[in-house]
């Protein structure tokens, strides 16, 4: 067994790595028994096989390659439903030992699954570690000691340590790599500020933070750094200490193969232990575990995310499992064993280790944010009761229960903690853990908040899920800003809080502040804060070394700061640094040539938003020289010429702008841009020529010509053109050298020989080579003998670089990679711009060369050359720099710089003597490098002649002769400081973000300057149009004043078709405006159309209020939401049941009439009258009354079937009589309706209540009742809406109404000279009301938007008027004209008209002149009385004709009062009238505002009053919803039990009908056998009768022929029609038991020997006949008796099945009750809220030591209503009354007993007397049969002895035939006399014919006349006919009184036979009559 185990093992351990690299999870011990194959001093291949054996297949999952796998899912095969619970892994001794453990293991395992104590992942055997290894002590082993010996296989020494010089950690050299000593790093300024989790504590006085490739221990209180290198070729991914301090793992990242986690004893710094092959590029994060001090968990990056868990100290992988599909950013051990939980990109993962008897297992569980907004997750704590607080980037605290979000925590108000106040920050939060001290959780954000929440809350927070409210509010205890709000901190950000490390003492933090590029530290007891790291918290996109100054080093950073550095010394590096305010990233940085600055201290930096600032390093800082904005971009790159005259910049947006430098002040001046067509990567240029050379990004060079400033005209804008050369690389093909493909050959064969120990053959690793070869020789095969072109690849040159000489140095990806290649540029032709724009260039190949062989597949990032022009510095994406020397560039120095996933080299810079090299990269790194610049370039020389170089000897010379770094104190340095920069310097920064560029401002001035003169412009033509405004106003007013020939608009225009070309010219424009502005409308229109759809069309109804006039009421609609579309549906679907319900209810009252009895009335009925129609159609003849006769047959016939039917219908009658058992059904259901309406009521409570079946309820019944509830709800919201809509509508009229009552009594308190104050605001709208009409808030007009632009006018500060304005009044001027001139004729014709019929109505003809004269000149007040009459003509009813009532008195009283001294008696008389009349209307009026105004708000304070009563009502609604939904809830809990019941209960109805149609069918077969034997009975009399008939009761013969009729004879049995001879076995045993029965009856059967002697054999033959068919007759009754039995017996079977369905469905029917009950107990414990009065409440108890004032006993409600009910007071009153109901219906009950008991009596008596009249009429039908025929006879059989049917029917046939051969003679004679009409037509027609003749000759008119002579006299006297008629008469008649004298005769005999008394005599006579003819 252990030897097939460990050949499994070795299986494994070779396919391990393959199955890894595709994504499948594989045994993780067999993977580490292959990393364990590398490590020799550790443990072999067959040690790591038999530890497979050993440990068993402990397997992981299998992750899907494109993502994480599913929820549930498990590492390991554990079921997906999750891992076992705490204490019950599964496990058992048994399974144990099946899996191949010892005993003592097993029993461990199991002692472990049972106590449920250990982590689910410890393996450890000791008292301390439980069950498992790698704890170092021998583990227990049985008496075979298997176990220890297979532990000793790959367990390792606990002394054992990695030497120094081990050949697996010392760098390999590439081919043509120089020794890596000529490049050393030696200063580390940068922080990686993006890595998560970059800081670690490692003492109390020491932390550790990650910078490229070195691990950086910093001592906090000493202000010392020492560094750890990394050993991968990628840098450091992660670092962890463990939780003893001991050890430190360094998890790595590598460019090339798998990188490893290397653990180092941390005093020593020793290397102990190296973990491989955990994942594929680089770690993320690492842990050791607190529980077990053997494992370690270890999270791998981009592209596999695997989760491993190591013991470490033994280097064997234990769990492998995929983490997540994204990224992944952190993994940290939970509180409890086993547990981890890892975090990143849009996750949070909670997984579970598991010991089962196949091995460890390792789940994984994804949280589930439900109705939570997806967040990364970067954070998080876990509470001791095992729930996690996790930090989101939306600012809110998540609280995980299980793997669901359980709340959202908020900030909670200072008043009330409840109260959601806002986010716990207002950004992300990435900080959460726990403050022991404080009892609360700190959090951290982005907001730069330190947050203390108090643990309690967050343990005690609940959400709100009835309302579907997550967020729950929690207190803050206190807080902390970073940086602190002081002065030293002012010009700082808030921080980003990224990480924070805590002290193992918790009494110094360190907080990663990733805005500002600082780690602070925060002292917790006094909470101060200090910096102890600076540093770009982006990457670094500029490094520049002052060569001017020793050790000087500049940088700039995506952060936004410029800072300076002194490299000299070991600490504290950074010296100063500049930061503008608005904090904008800086994208390149370039230095000042040194013609231009000598001292090169002026760098020029580009800004993310298109700025370039020029500054300059002072001696205590930088100093601004220039600032510009020459791009709205980020700016890419910038580069000054070798000359310092020009200056370039690109953008992102690909424009290139230019500068001339012509002194340092004067630093910039803008000469142009240039945007080119294609996205442009790099540009240089040229120190020959000047010209400047672009890298595209669609693979082409293009060589822009350099411009020259006097040739170019930027006077309007910046936009030039430049001649060009254009180029495309032409690439030869990159052939590989031998040493290249050899060295490729051993690195494969060293990994097959190390996976498997040797290269084997039929290795991976060989079958790998082989199969590349095969393709190889195939493609080139291939490639041969097609000769078709190849599909173009997109590449693209990112970087060139000038050589000298015309040729460029290019890099590039795609078909670029892999080569540095140089290539000519001056071969290109010059191309003019003007003939051929850049834009449709076309690229001339140049041809290229391999200059160096780079890494393939990695892009370049940064290409330059070193100030001497020695060495091209290549920087790398993955964080390698290489450095080129010029005089071999086949050869190359490496150094791995950078992160090789986060962090590309983004810019190198090298001092004047080449020895110190300063790197930047992406991942903020900024490192400083020693370079041996003379030995490089020596080594590099030397491999040009000689080929082997002792490379360990070069390597220890350059280490032992490099240079060092300049260490010059900065106080040394010569440079001026800020206040004497050195130059003269006015710039101004750049402060404001949305500043011009260049180009903008320069085309925004232009602008400026047309709008300025087209405002001039528009302002003069403004006032003329103002003057010519006003002199046609004044000539409108001179117009007016004429008295008459006034002119008209149509006079006034002067140009009318000017004015139409002006309208037509505007409506034109009107139109432009709207197609322009089309989409913009469409746009705003259907985003309002979507609010609409969102806000709006979800309701039915809006919140409309509507408020009284000066009254406190109002009323408001219900908000009323639309039902939504399911709600519809389903009570669509209800309504149609309840209305089938309804239609079966109506067709269920009907009944089915038509009983038997009734049944066989209607069939006589129905047969007579067929017989009458039969009689009438067959008689010839009508009798005198017109009835039809009936043959004697026919009659017989009727009077057979009449019997017939009397006696089914007494059978019937017999069968419905009731047995004496019998009870009526009515009687049983007034019973049971009687029970049922007794009175009583029971508790639902009750324990006897038993739920009827009507009252059933289950979940689909409870949705129908919320269904029809909430439609209810929905009516009734919706009648009320209805009426307050209404009631609004009501309001306007009444507006309307009293407005013009108020403009009456205004005309009449102007009269009067009164005032009616009481009306003043009577209609104003309450301040507080909203809209009136809210769905008319979309109806706008021109008013409406006319007042937006004069409001928008004013809000911009502009005047409230413009050309349009004017252009828009002149015309409405004009319009307005003609109106006033149309108006002004109309009412001169309306004062015309009134002057007529006040002249009319006047009797002082003086008086009217008056009013004539006077009513010419106007007057105010004539004006008001007009309106005042013309709104009385619109206005309908009483207020019209009362308006224009006082109108007319108002100018009456004003014509009056004109001159009052001029008036007679007569006129004051009427003046004094009209006074009274106005004071009488003014009191109508004022009393009908009044009852106007009191019956509206009298009717809102009805409607107000209603509503208050509805919200109650509908409140109750709510809650019964409530209740409802709750009652539904706990109903869907039992709905799947109960419909088992009733698919249980359905099964046995189903089983129930089906058994009653069996034995149905059982019966009637049983009917039918019975009906046959009762026929076979009756065939054996009649065959008995025929044997005595035709032997003769006297004949001699009878008794021989007797015993032969009844002999039994032996048969064979006969085979039926279609049926085969194929008997069994059974069927012969019955013959053979058949023939022994008994020798006499063989004896019997032999002696038939023939008939008896004298016997007529004629006779004897027929009775062998009748005895074979009374053989027969018996065999066919013993089947027939045999199918009964059966029958019967299938019978009784089916009876038993009845009776055990019958008691299966009492039994599920009891089910059902004892469910249905215990339903109804889980439901009566639904809590229902309900609303009582104190009035309701009628449950007083006494209150014995209390006494009330009449002494009585004091009663008091009771304390609790536990044990009291809720009872209606109509249904107690119902209770109560039922009582005495109940005696009234006993007393009822017993009187109608006693009638019933009389009407029984009546009816037994009524019974006997029909009874005897019965028996009377069966002795007189006796007695007329003994009359008749002198015997009983039975009456069937003398109808038998009638005319045979068939003879009647012939007869009825031949009448038939009659009467058809009579129609067919009918039907010739009428085709004959058609003939005769169709003869005699053509005699007419010949006789035409013939008259034609006539005119031929008279002698033919002679012969015709003679011809019609004779024929006239011809004549013929022949009576012999009508004799024969005559004679054949008399015959017939002679012959009729024959046969009547005859019959006569016969009907004598008759009667004289019936008068004599006894006799018996039967006569046919009647039979024998012949029927009347």
């Amino acid at each position: 067994g252990a030897e097939a185990a460990a050949y499994d093992g070795a299986e494994a351990t070779a396919e391990a790595p393959e199955a890894a690299e595709e994504g499948v999870e594989v045994p993780a011990e067999a993977d580490a028994a292959a990393e364990d194959a590398d490590a020799a001093p550790v443990a072999d291949a067959d040690g790591a096989a038999a530890d497979v054996a050993a440990a068993g297949d402990v397997a992981a999952d299998d992750a899907p390659a494109d993502g994480a796998p599913a929820d549930g899912a498990q590492a390991d095969g554990l079921p997906a439903d999750g891992p076992p619970a705490d204490g019950a892994s599964g496990v058992d001794s048994e399974a144990a030992e099946a899996a191949g453990a010892p005993v003592d293991v097993a029993e461990a395992m199991a002692d472990t699954a049972t106590a449920g104590e250990l982590g689910a992942g410890e393996l450890a055997t000791s008292p301390e570690e439980g069950v498992g290894a790698g704890d170092g002590e021998a583990t227990a082993v049985d008496s075979s000691g298997v176990v220890a010996s297979e532990e000793d296989k790959w367990k390792m020494p606990e002394d054992f340590f990695y030497d120094d010089d081990a050949p697996e950690l010392l760098p390999t050299l590439e081919n043509n790599e120089i020794p890596k000593e000529g490049i050393a790093p030696a200063r580390f300024l940068g922080f990686d500020f993006v890595r998560h989790y970059n800081l670690l504590w490692v003492s109390s006085e020491e932390c550790a933070y990650i910078s490229g490739h070195v691990i950086c221990f910093v001592n906090v209180n000493e202000d010392t750094t020492r560094y750890l290198h990394g050993l991968d070729s990628g840098g450091i991914g992660a670092i962890a200490l463990s939780p003893d301090g001991d050890y430190f793992a360094v998890a790595g990242r590598s460019t090339s193969v798998k990188p490893n986690v290397y653990i180092y004893e941390f005093k020593t710094m020793r290397l102990y232990r190296i973990l491989r092959k955990g994942t594929e590029r680089g770690f993320a994060s690492v842990q050791f575990s607190p529980h077990n001090k053997n494992h370690l968990a270890a999270l791998g990056c981009a592209p596999d995310y695997l989760l491993t868990v190591w013991d470490w100290r033994n280097e064997r992988l234990l769990l492998k499992c995929k983490a997540y599909g994204q990224d992944v950013f952190g993994i940290r051990w939970g509180q409890f064993p086993g547990m981890l939980t890892t975090v990143g990109t849009g996750h949070i993962r909670f997984w579970k280790m598991a010991l089962t008897f196949t091995g460890l297992k390792l789940q994984g569980d994804i949280g589930k944010f439900g109705a939570t907004e997806l967040s990364d997750i970067v954070g998080f704590v876990e509470l001791p009761d095992g729930k996690v607080v996790t930090g989101s980037e939306y600012g809110r605290l998540l609280l995980w229960e299980g793997v669901f979000v359980k709340v959202e925590l908020m900030r909670g108000a200072e008043e009330d903690p409840r109260e959601v106040k806002g986010l716990p920050h207002e950004k992300g939060i990435e900080v959460i853990m726990m403050d022991t001290a404080e009892n609360c959780v700190v959090t951290g954000g982005d907001d730069g908040y330190l947050r203390w929440w108090p643990i309690e809350e967050i343990d005690e927070a609940e959400a709100d899920y009835d309302h579907g409210i997550l967020e729950y509010a929690i207190s803050m205890k206190k807080e902390l800003r970073l940086p602190p709000l002081n002065e030293a901190f002012d010009s700082y950000a808030p921080a980003h809080i990224h990480h924070v490390a805590r002290s193992p003492d918790d009494k110094v933090w360190l907080i990663q502040d990733n805005r500002n590029g600082m780690v602070w530290r925060y002292e917790h007891e006094t909470e101060q804060c200090t910096t102890i790291v600076q540093s770009h918290s982006g990457p670094v996109s500029g490094v520049f070394v002052v060569q001017s100054y020793s050790g000087l080093v500049l940088s700039s950073g995506m952060d936004g700061s410029l800072r300076a550095y002194n490299v000299g010394p070991d600490q504290r590096n950074e010296m100063f640094q500049d930061r503008r305010a608005n904090s904008v990233g800086i994208t390149c940085m370039a230095p000042a040539p040194h013609t231009l600055d000598a001292d090169r201290r002026t760098v020029c930096c580009g800004y993310a938003d298109g700025t370039i600032r020029a500054l300059a390093v002072c001696k205590d800082g930088f100093v601004l020289i220039q600032a510009l904005k020459p791009h709205t971009c980020p700016v890419k790159q910038i580069s000054y010429t070798s000359d310092g005259r020009m200056m370039a910049s690109l953008a992102q947006d690909n424009t290139l702008f230019f500068f001339e430098i012509r002194t340092l002040e004067e630093h910039g001046v803008p000469l142009g841009f240039i945007r080119l067509p294609f996205p442009v990567n790099h540009f240089m240029w040229s120190d020959e020529t000047g010209n400047l050379l672009l890298a595209m990004q669609d693979g082409t060079i293009i060589e822009l010509m350099k411009p020259q400033p006097d040739q170019l005209d930027n006077s309007e804008s910046y936009a030039i053109d430049l001649d060009y050369r254009a180029i495309v690389p032409d690439l030869p093909e990159i052939v590989e050298s031998e040493d290249e493909e050899e060295e490729e050959e051993e690195d494969e064969d060293e990994e097959a020989e190390g996976a498997g120990g040797e290269a084997d053959p039929s290795s991976p690793a060989q079958e790998k080579k082989s199969k590349k070869k095969e393709v190889e020789e195939e493609k080139k095969r291939v490639d041969d003998e097609d000769d078709q072109p190849k599909k173009a690849v997109v590449s693209a040159i990112t970087h060139v670089l000038y050589s000298g000489n015309g040729k460029a140095l290019v890099a590039g990806t795609g078909i670029y990679s892999g080569a540095l290649w140089e290539m000519s540029v001056t071969n290109a032709p010059r191309v003019s711009h003007s003939q051929v724009p850049i834009a449709k260039r076309t690229p001339v190949p140049s041809m290229c060369a391999v200059r160096t062989k780079l890494p393939k597949g990695v892009q370049v990032t940064h290409l330059s050359m070193s100030s001497t022009g020695r060495f091209i510095i290549v920087g790398f994406i993955d964080g390698r720099v290489w450095v080129i020397p010029r005089v071999n560039m086949v050869c190359y120095s490496a150094a791995a710089i950078a992160d090789s996933l986060e962090g590309p080299v983004l810019s190198v810079s090298m001092d004047a003597e080449e020895n110190m090299m300063v790197v930047g990269a992406g991942d903020g790194s900024l490192t400083v490098m020693q370079v041996h610049s003379e030995e490089i370039n020596e080594t590099s020389a030397r491999k040009l002649s000689e080929r082997d170089l002792n490379v360990e000897e070069i390597g220890a010379m350059m280490r032992d002769t490099m240079p060092e770094l300049p260490c010059v104190d900065a106080s040394e340095w010569d440079i001026p400081d800020c206040e004497n920069p050195g130059f003269c310097s006015f710039a101004r920064d750049i402060t404001d973000p949305d500043t011009y560029s260049i180009q903008d401002a320069k085309l925004k001035s232009e602008e400026d300057h047309a709008k300025a003169q087209a405002e001039q412009k528009k302002k003069r033509v403004r006032e003329r149009v103002q003057e010519i405004r006003q002199e046609l106003e004044a000539l409108y007013e001179k117009n007016e004043r004429i008295p008459a020939n006034k002119l008209s608009a149509a006079d006034v225009t002067v140009d009318q078709e000017h004015i139409n070309f002006l309208r037509s010219d505007m409506e034109n424009k009107i139109e432009d405006v709207r197609f322009e502005l089309a989409w913009t409308v469409e746009f705003h229109e259907r985003s309002m159309q979507k609010l609409r759809d969102f806000f709006l069309s979800r309701i039915d109804f809006e919140r409309i209020e509507v408020f009284g006039f000066r009254s406190p009421h109002r009323v408001s609609t219900f908000r009323c939401p639309s039902m939504s579309q399911e709600l519809q549906s389903n009570l669509a679907k209800l309504h149609e049941l309840i209305f089938a319900a309804d239609q079966d209810d109506d067709d269920g009252g009907v009944g089915d009439f038509g009983g038997t009895l009734g049944g066989g009335l209607g069939g006589t009925m129905r047969s007579t009258m067929r017989f009458d129609g039969k009689g009438g159609d067959g008689a010839d003849g009508g009798g005198g009354g017109g009835e039809a006769t009936m043959s004697g047959a026919e009659l017989r016939e009727l009077r057979r079937k009449q019997r017939q039917e009397r006696k089914q219908a007494m059978l019937e009658l017999e069968k419905a009589k009731p047995s004496d058992t019998y009870e009526d059904p009515q009687d049983v259901e007034a019973i049971a309706h009687a029970e049922a309406t007794l009175g009583n009521y029971m508790l639902k409570t009750s324990d006897s209540y038993q739920v009827p079946e009507n009252q059933r309820m289950n979940a689909e019944k409870k949705r129908r009742q919320m269904f029809l509830l909430e439609e209810s709800m929905h009516a009734i919201k919706t009648e009320f809406n209805h009426r307050v809509l209404a009631l609004r509508d009501f309001r306007q009229q009444v507006r309307q109404e009293v407005q013009r009552d108020i403009a009456a009594l205004k005309e009449i308190d102007t009269q009067l000279e009164t005032t009616s104050d009481w009306v003043e605001g009577i209609l104003d709208d309450h301040p507080e009301a909203p809209l009136e009409f809210p769905e008319k808030r979309f109806d706008y007009d021109d008013s409406h938007l006319k007042a937006f632009r004069r409001q928008m006018r004013v809000a911009r500060g502009e005047e409230d008027y413009d050309s349009d304005d004017l252009e828009l009044d002149g015309d409405q001027g004009t319009e307005e004209l003609e109106d006033a001139n149309e108006g002004d004729e109309a009412d001169e014709d309306r004062d015309a008209e009134d002057e007529d019929e006040e002249g009319s109505g006047e009797e002082d003809q003086d008086g009217s002149e008056e009013l004539v004269d006077t009513s010419s000149e106007p007057k105010s007040g004539e004006v008001s009385g007009s309106q005042s009459a013309q709104a009385g003509d619109g206005a309908p009813g009483r207020s019209a004709l009362a308006a224009r009532r006082i109108a007319r008195l108002t100018l009456r009283a004003q014509m009056l009062q004109q001159d009052l001294e001029k008036q007679d008696d007569l006129g004051r008389a009427v003046a004094e009238e009209a006074q009274a009349r106005l004071w009488h209307d003014k009191a109508q009026l004022e009393e009908h505002i009044r009852q106007v105004i009191d019956t509206f708000n009298n009717a809102v304070a009805a409607i107000e009053k209603e509503k208050a009563k509805l919200e109650s009502d509908l409140k109750n609604a709510d809650m019964k919803l409530l209740v409802l939904y709750e009652e539904l809830l706990t109903l869907s809990e039992l709905e799947e039990k109960d419909e088992t019941l009733l698919k249980k209960a359905s099964k046995c109805r189903q089983d129930k009908t089906a058994i009653m149609h069996q034995i149905k069918e059982c019966q009637d077969q049983l009917g039918e056998k019975k009906a046959e034997i009762e026929q076979w009975h009756s065939e054996e009399q009649n065959l008995q009768a025929e044997f005595m008939d035709l032997v003769g009761e006297n004949s001699p013969y009878l008794g021989a022929l007797l015993k032969i009729y009844k002999k039994k004879v032996k048969r064979s049995k006969r085979k039926k029609m279609g049926e085969e001879e194929d008997f069994d076995e059974d069927e012969d045993d019955e013959e053979e038991e058949s023939e022994m029965e008994s020798d006499e009856d063989d004896d019997e059967m032999e002696d038939d020997n023939g008939p008896p002697q004298g016997c007529d054999v004629s006779v004897y033959e027929s009775v062998i006949d009748l005895r074979e068919k009374r053989l027969d007759m018996e065999e066919a009754l013993q089947d027939i008796q045999r199918a009964v039995e059966e029958l019967k017996k299938t019978h009784k079977n089916l009876l038993n099945d009845e009776k055990r369905i019958d008691k299966e469905q009492k039994q599920t029917d009891a089910e059902i009750q004892q469910f249905q009950t215990d339903k109804q107990r889980k439901l009566n414990q639904v809590q229902i809220v309900f609303a009582l009065r104190l009035s309701q409440v009628q449950c007083l108890n006494d209150k014995v030591e209390e006494r009330d004032e009449t002494g009585g006993i004091a009663q008091m409600l009771p304390k609790e209503l536990d044990q009291h009910v809720v009872f209606t007071q109509e249904g107690l009153q119902r209770l109560m009354s039922r009582i005495t109901e109940l005696h009234q219906e006993i007393k009822e009950v017993k009187a109608s007993h006693k009638q019933l008991q009389r009407d029984f009596r009546v009816r037994k008596k009524e019974k006997n007397a029909a009874m005897q009249h019965i028996e009377d009429l069966q002795v007189k039908f006796q007695d007329i049969q003994m009359l008749k025929f002198g015997q009983i006879v039975d009456l069937d059989v003398i109808e038998r002895s009638a005319p045979d049917r068939i003879v009647q029917d012939l007869r009825e046939r031949a009448l038939n035939a009659e009467g058809d051969h009579r129609k067919k003679i009918t039907e010739w004679e009428k085709r004959i006399e058609k003939q005769k009409k169709e003869i005699a037509k053509l005699t007419c027609e010949n006789t035409s014919l013939m008259e034609q003749i006539v005119s031929m000759g008279y002698s033919q008119m002679q012969l015709d006349a003679a011809l019609n002579a004779r024929i006239a006299n011809v004549t013929v006297n022949d009576t012999e006919p009508l004799v024969e008629l005559r004679e054949m008469e008399r015959e017939r008649m002679k012959d009729l009184l024959a046969l009547q004298s005859q019959e006569i005769a016969t009907l004598q005999a008759e009667i004289n036979l019936f008068r004599k008394k006894g006799g018996h005599i039967y006569t046919t006579v009647t039979a024998n009559r012949t029927p009347a003819r």
